[in-house]
């Protein structure tokens, strides 16, 4: 059975190009839950003794989350903002992970963000 769990990744996949079709937000908020669900079906037994993968499970929330928000900002500046700040809440939820597991080269973020910080501050935020 383990060798054929792979073949659940095909729910997202469907349902993610369904998304890209018509995009419904339905499909939009669809795609990261049910990763989520195969990443708890997949460890469910380990969940206990491998507690880092909640760091990935909140990721993939945050995600939903900043779906949500920029699928819906319509008019609403916040939208956006709550949007990236979701997406931001993801991203360390990821780089948690990383960093529990040692995927990540501390000295190689560190590098990337004095570069990208005052990137942001002298040209994205004021873009906002």
């Amino acid at each position: 059975m383990k060798n054929k769990l792979f073949l659940l990744l095909i729910i997202p996949a469907v349902l993610a190009l369904l998304a890209l079709q018509n995009g419904f937000i339905v499909y939009k908020l669809a795609v990261p839950f049910t990763c989520s669900l195969i990443i708890l079906w997949n460890y469910r037994k380990q969940l206990c003794a491998n507690n880092d993968i909640w760091f990935v499970v909140a990721a993939l929330a945050f995600s939903m989350l900043g779906d949500y928000f920029l699928s819906n900002k319509r008019s609403n500046e916040m939208f956006f903002v709550y949007g990236i700040a979701a997406y931001w809440g993801a991203h360390l939820g990821y780089s948690l992970y990383a960093f529990k597991n040692g995927g990540l080269h501390k000295l190689a973020l560190l590098l990337l963000g004095l570069v990208f910080v005052p990137y942001y501050i002298i040209f994205l935020y004021p873009a906002i």
